[in-house]
């Protein structure tokens, strides 16, 4: 497995970003997700885990606030389960400290509001992730902002 960064991401990899995207719009993505996803990876980097010729699993980001975002994050359906985010979160830690800084945000949807996060939440704290604040309002839903500090 090979960790990599695109700070400008190629055709090749929207289209894959966006595929996986497409696979979970049913029970996690609303529709609009893989649309906005396309222009999102026009300012945004992406970093991903690559096996051959194909993205296992990847997360979207950016820098918001001085600290480094995950806008979207996913793992392929086949790999799920299999340690791949993890890891992907892991090597992602490294480099956002090998670059100077010492924690990641993300924010998700509100559980509360849509069951199928409950597992989203959990991974996050898994790997390290504390949730700092609820937004109840923010969104169709409400949502979590987690951080991940060392």
């Amino acid at each position: 497995m090979r960790f990599c960064i695109e700070k400008e991401a190629s055709a090749g990899t929207v289209r894959q970003i966006i595929s996986i995207t497409e696979s979970y719009t049913e029970d996690f993505f609303t529709d609009n997700v893989p649309a906005d996803t396309t222009n999102d990876l026009l300012f945004q980097s992406v970093a991903y885990l690559m096996n051959e010729s194909e993205i296992v699993s990847f997360l979207v980001f950016t820098c918001l606030d001085g600290s480094p975002h995950i806008t979207l994050f996913a793992t392929k359906r086949e790999f799920r389960g299999k340690g791949y985010g993890t890891l992907l979160i892991s090597q992602f830690s490294a480099y956002v400290e090998s670059i100077g800084f010492r924690q990641i945000e993300v924010m998700t949807v509100l559980p509360e509001s849509k069951p199928v996060y409950y597992s989203t939440v959990a991974f996050y704290q898994g790997v390290g992730f504390e949730i700092i604040n609820v937004y109840p309002f923010l969104w169709e839903s409400g949502a979590l902002k987690l951080r991940k500090s060392w």
